[in-house]
């Protein structure tokens, strides 16, 4: 049937948040993302904050991207919105179209930067223990900060360490050996006031989260214009066999993997003779 022109979007809102907000389609979604998807809702809120749910039309969402100045921010907002708009449509709160389909997003360039050798060690020397722990087992697993930072002792087990990707699940297993080896060991032998079990965790030994990590980095790197996230294109980018880089960054497919080290490195190539 239809539905009048009486739910306000703030009261969907509000309602998503309180219901839904932690579950995807597929997984319960983390922390993280929930509040990513609250500081999005912030924004939101503020520009739809007199509108009822179906006034709410493509026009207005390509108003949104146009003028809001944060422009990655708002292609992230907008998906924010399409994800209440669905869920609104399954909760009968309303028959129309979601808006934000078909709508193209602000354009993104993919990070191209790639962090060299005497840079990873320029700030890994000015940071703490905790800095460096992460520094080197994300340079070493070519995994996201955030999927490092739930490891615990748990997940070194026969002779291996367990993680598992938040953004897909996907599970990988990498063999202790080498300079992993040396990193776990130097770990789990540090003495700890409090034993957490987590991997990366303070002085204190408690665990450490990403605004945490984020913010010892920002203190250490100075000048430098990197990011964190910067050392898996590395990582990736720095491991000369094509399967073995493309397994362990956990890509579904090898030319993801070439497509990385093209757009960090370029293609080699040499002089005219």
């Amino acid at each position: 049937g239809q539905f009048p022109n009486s739910v306000r979007y703030i009261d969907v809102a509000d309602k998503w948040e309180r219901e839904a907000i932690h579950k995807g389609r597929r997984k319960v979604r983390s922390p993280k993302t929930q509040r990513e998807f609250r500081a999005a809702l912030k924004h939101l809120r503020l520009a739809f904050k007199i509108a009822m749910l179906d006034q709410i039309t493509p026009k207005h969402v390509k108003q949104y991207l146009n003028r809001r100045s944060a422009k990655i921010s708002a292609n992230r907002e907008i998906a924010v919105l399409s994800v209440i708009w669905n869920w609104a449509r399954g909760e009968g709160l309303t028959d129309g179209a979601n808006p934000c389909n078909g709508i193209d997003r602000n354009p993104e360039s993919a990070r191209t930067r790639y962090v060299r050798d005497a840079e990873f060690s320029e700030v890994y020397e000015r940071g703490d223990f905790v800095l460096q722990d992460a520094m080197d087992l994300l340079l070493q697993t070519s995994q996201h900060p955030s999927d490092l930072l739930r490891l615990t002792k748990h997940d070194i087990f026969d002779g291996t360490l367990w993680v598992r990707r938040g953004k897909t699940g996907k599970k990988l297993r990498f063999r202790i050996e080498g300079r992993l080896k040396v990193v776990l060991e130097r770990i789990q032998a540090r003495p700890r006031a409090v034993s957490s079990g987590y991997l990366i965790a303070d002085e204190r030994g408690q665990p450490v989260n990403i605004y945490g990590l984020n913010r010892r980095f920002k203190q250490a790197k100075g000048t430098a214009d990197w990011q964190l996230r910067d050392l898996r294109a590395k990582a990736v980018t720095d491991e000369p066999d094509l399967r073995t880089a493309s397994q362990r960054a956990g890509h579904a497919d090898e030319k993801i993997t070439a497509e990385v080290y093209r757009r960090i490195k370029g293609d080699l190539v040499g002089p005219l003779n």
